[in-house]
């Protein structure tokens, strides 16, 4: 279904972001495609179909929360995510680990050290290595990526499991943010290689990736 439904990795100049685009033509899919997953799942149906079809457009909320009340940085392994809800920020600060005690705030592009023996707590205040507060932490949860991110990452990555997580995450990060002409589609296959190599799945490549887009500018 992914293979029909959607198309590789692009960046979407309107809504400054990447994505994994919808094909055209969804009316005709199903069509297609119901014989299939009939034979798979007799219980499947148009209207399963079509609630995928909405996850998969709104990949940047599909995921699983793991509430904890604290881990430790040496717990989290680069390109997982990590989200706190601070007390005076009705936003929630979404984070990539990138490297040990490095974490790239995805709503901003900036990045943060806090250094290998930290810990995120809640009713801590958040602050870098280098003092600055980002502040007071009331929830902290890992965010773990939906089915839709693991098949996508399976059709469009390719084996990435297969490799060992890098040890920093950063090059791909500044690959983006270098490209001379960021909203060219033209360099979006090496972004798929190198994730594969790294050992990231496409909801971490997301996150990196729309990170950097608020870098251009």
């Amino acid at each position: 279904m992914i293979k029909e439904c959607c198309r590789s990795l692009s960046y979407n100049d309107e809504e400054r972001q990447f994505t994994f685009p919808l094909n055209p033509c969804l009316s005709h899919i199903w069509n297609k495609v119901k014989k299939d997953i009939k034979s798979i799942d007799p219980d499947f149906h148009l209207n399963d179909f079509n609630q995928l079809l909405t996850r998969l457009c709104d990949l940047h909320n599909q995921y699983s929360r793991i509430e904890t009340k604290c881990i430790a940085d040496i717990f989290i392994l680069p390109g997982e995510v990590l989200e706190l809800s601070l007390v005076d920020d009705p936003n929630p600060l979404r984070m990539v680990k990138m490297k040990k005690g490095q974490y790239l705030n995805v709503n901003t592009g900036r990045g943060y050290s806090f250094g290998d023996k930290y810990k995120f707590r809640d009713n801590y205040i958040l602050e870098t290595s280098e003092g600055y507060i980002l502040g007071s932490v009331k929830s902290t949860a890992l965010l773990s990526p939906s089915c839709e991110h693991i098949a996508l990452s399976k059709v469009y990555i390719g084996d990435y499991y297969r490799n060992k997580i890098s040890d920093s995450l950063w090059p791909i990060f500044e690959m983006v943010v270098n490209n001379t002409n960021p909203r060219c589609n033209a360099r979006i296959p090496e972004y798929l290689l190198m994730a594969r190599k790294m050992g990231i799945n496409s909801f971490s490549l997301l996150n990196i990736l729309n990170a950097s887009t608020h870098v251009w500018g």
